[in-house]
């Protein structure tokens, strides 16, 4: 049977009120989301026999059948309750909807099966940005790439986060930086134009 899932991560009263930075994720959101399936190493659903379930089940979410896709998801687990996958796929679906807080559950329940899971980390640490706890989120993301380093997805979540919490020109930089090496570098950019934009920078973006 499976334990009890952690506590989501407390929110830190002694940060900085970031409001406007998470207004700034929406836009940008669906990257990491969107490329997680296909840019995660390793240990990600890709190559997972579950990974065909993630695509339908979130496609059922992007066509408005949330409760179909959720009702899915709770037979699968209720058949494989200790599958770490399919905990991860419940919190994609519960963020595709903007529930950070059931997100971060799921997550949790998957790292509990899989301590070392790397979706299941970025993603965490993503609801964790969308609700304003950015300390837990570069926790999350820093995990990810103690254990990949260079890996692109978490270098992105990594400079937009060092970017909400008041080191700007640092998480420029590491944008930068991942700008230049990367073969995404048309994505990437439209991400560095929405930032400028978000902070009134309209002629530099």
């Amino acid at each position: 049977m499976l334990a009890a899932a952690p506590a989501a991560h407390a929110m830190t009263s002694d940060m900085p009120e970031q409001s406007s930075f998470c207004s700034m994720l929406d836009p940008l959101a669906a990257y990491p989301i969107k490329h997680c399936m296909n840019d995660l190493p390793q240990r990600a659903l890709a190559g997972n026999p579950d990974d065909a379930l993630f695509q339908s089940l979130m496609q059922l979410q992007s066509d408005g059948k949330f409760v179909d896709a959720l009702q899915q998801i709770d037979e699968q687990i209720a058949h494989r309750p200790l599958s770490p996958s399919l905990y991860f796929i419940r919190g994609m679906l519960f963020q595709a909807e903007d529930r950070q807080f059931d997100a971060i559950v799921e997550f949790n329940r998957a790292l509990s099966l899989d301590p070392g899971m790397p979706s299941a980390l970025l993603q965490r640490g993503w609801a964790r940005a969308r609700m304003h706890d950015l300390r837990g989120a570069l926790a999350d993301t820093d995990q990810v790439l103690a254990a990949f380093p260079g890996y692109p997805a978490a270098l992105l979540n990594k400079s937009l986060l060092l970017i909400g919490s008041g080191q700007r020109d640092k998480g420029m930089s590491m944008l930068g930086d991942l700008i230049r090496a990367s073969d995404r570098a048309g994505e990437l950019l439209l991400v560095r134009a929405q930032l400028l934009i978000a902070e009134g920078e309209t002629d530099k973006a």
